[in-house]
């Protein structure tokens, strides 16, 4: 999964190495960090919950990257709201695979199944 950073996105410069004298164990955990911070950003934007703007303001105020696991340019791709859907089935979080499920369907019609 690659997780897309908008603010990195945008600058000119290469970004710092964030991960940099941390041990594998921390490396492990601030990946985690990430990835949760992707997910979440991500459910709560194709959920409209917020805005990319919103998220870019939210994330300036706190000095972090806008990270998701897509990139808004295009929009969300199949395989990657899969991955999204996977991700919090994986942690349990059974409602926002519902939620998620429906917009997959909404968005990618192929992927309904019929149970009739």
């Amino acid at each position: 999964m690659i997780i897309f950073s908008y603010k990195e996105y945008f600058m000119e410069e290469e970004p710092e190495e964030y991960d940099e004298g941390l041990t594998e164990q921390e490396k492990a955990e601030f990946e985690k960090v990430l990835l949760e911070k992707a997910y979440d950003n991500t459910y709560r934007m194709l959920t409209e919950k917020i805005t990319l703007d919103e998220l870019m303001d939210e994330k300036s105020i706190l000095g972090m990257a806008a990270l998701l696991a897509y990139d808004p340019e295009r929009g969300i791709r199949k395989h990657e709201l899969e991955g999204t859907i996977e991700y919090y089935v994986d942690i349990e979080e059974y409602e926002k695979c519902a939620t998620l499920k429906k917009i997959l369907n909404e968005k990618y019609p192929e992927t309904v199944i019929d149970n009739t």
